[in-house]
C-alpha cells in the first residue's frame, strides 16, 4: 500500500483499518502533508509502516494502533524530515527475523516523539541510529529490555523503571535516576537561575 507524491500537501487519516499482510508506504509524499493511523492494526506482514526515503518535511502520526506477527521492524523510518509520533501503540510478537518495534535509519532527521507504548515481549524495542540533526523523546514507554539509541544531542529517554537520559540512552552505574550526557561539551551541565 503506497502513498506517494500528490500536487498538493496530502492529508490521508486512517482509523480503525487493518493492514494485515501490507505494508504501508508513505513516499514521495509532498512536503507539509500529513499521514495519521489511529486504531488500526498492523499484522502478519514483514513491516507495518515504512516513512520513506521522499517523506519529506511531512507528520506521520500513529495513535492506539496495535503492530502483530511482523517478520521486520513494526514501524521503519528510512529517511527523511518533519515530525514522527507514536503514541500509545501495542507492539506484539515483532522481528521474528530480525526486526525492532521502531527503527529509526542514519538519514531520518525528523523530529521523533515515542511515548507511552507497549513494547515488552520484544526482542528489540528500538533501534534508533541516526546521527544528527532532530529532537528524539522516549517518554514512558514499557520495554523488555533497553531501548538501542546512538548517543547524540536532543535525545531523551525515560524507561518504565525509572532511568531517564538526555542524549544518553543508558548508564552502568544507575538504576534509577537522571543521567545527562554532555558530549564534548565542558559549560555547565545544570543551571538554575532567576533574572530579577
Amino acid at each position: 500500500f503506497l502513498l506517494a507524491a500528490a500536487a498538493s500537501p496530502t492529508f490521508c487519516q486512517f482509523i480503525g483499518y487493518e493492514f494485515d499482510q501490507a505494508t504501508v508506504y508513505c513516499a514521495e509524499v509532498v512536503a507539509g502533508g500529513q499521514i495519521s493511523f489511529t486504531a488500526c492494526e498492523f499484522t502478519n506482514s514483514a513491516a507495518g509502516v515504512i516513512f520513506g526515503a521522499q517523506a519529506d518535511v511531512i507528520r506521520l502520526r500513529l495513535l492506539k494502533c496495535v503492530f502483530e506477527n511482523m517478520t521486520g521492524n513494526g514501524i521503519a523510518a528510512v529517511a527523511g524530515a518533519g515530525y514522527f509520533n507514536v503514541v500509545g501503540c501495542t507492539f506484539l510478537t515483532m522481528g521474528t527475523v530480525a526486526g525492532a518495534c521502531l527503527s529509526i535509519g542514519a538519514g531520518v532527521s525528523a523530529d521523533v516523539y515515542v511515548a507511552h507504548n507497549d513494547m515488552r515481549n520484544n526482542a528489540i524495542t528500538i533501534s534508533d541510529g541516526a546521527t544528527s540533526g532532530a529532537r528524539r523523546q522516549y517518554i514512558g514507554n514499557l520495554y523488555t529490555v533497553a531501548p538501542v539509541v546512538t548517543e547524540q544531542a536532543g535525545v531523551t529517554v525515560q524507561t518504565a523503571d525509572g532511568f531517564f537520559g538526555i542524549a544518553d540512552a543508558s548508564n552502568a552505574n544507575m538504576t534509577i535516576g537522571l543521567t545527562i550526557n554532555q558530549g564534548a561539551a565542558d559549560n555547565e551541565i545544570l543551571a538554575l537561575k532567576s533574572s530579577d
